[in-house]
C-alpha cells in the first residue's frame, strides 16, 4: 500500500516505511518516484509519503530529522532502520531485510 499523508498518528500505529520529503527539495523530487514505485511493487508493507512542511514539527524533533529526504522503517512507533537505497527494487529489498 502506498499513501500520501500528514497523519503521523496513523503512520506510527503500524509497521511502515515512511518517506519524509518536501516539494522544494530537489533530491526529494528525484527520489519520490522510486519510493512510490517501491510502495506499489511491495504488497507486504505499508509505504507513506510525508511532506515535512505539513506535519507537526515535534515529530521532526522526536525522530531527529534535520534534513530531507529520509526513508525510515518504523515499528511500534520507533525508527527500526534508516533505508539508504535509492532505487525501488533495492528499497524493497532493504525494507524486507530490515524486518
Amino acid at each position: 500500500m502506498l499513501e500520501v499523508t500528514d497523519d503521523m498518528q496513523k503512520v506510527l500505529a503500524e509497521p511502515a516505511v515512511v518517506y519524509f520529503t518536501a516539494p522544494w527539495c530537489g533530491p526529494c523530487v528525484m527520489l519520490k518516484p522510486q519510493v512510490a514505485r517501491a510502495g506499489t511493487i511491495d504488497n507486504n508493507n505499508n509505504y507513506y509519503i510525508v511532506n515535512v512542511d505539513e506535519i507537526d514539527k515535534s515529530y521532526l524533533d522526536k525522530f531527529n530529522i534535520q534534513s530531507v529526504p529520509h526513508i525510515f522503517l518504523f515499528e511500534n512507533g520507533e525508527i527500526k532502520k534508516e533505508i539508504e537505497s535509492k532505487k525501488a527494487e533495492a528499497i524493497v529489498e532493504e525494507v524486507n531485510n530490515g524486518l
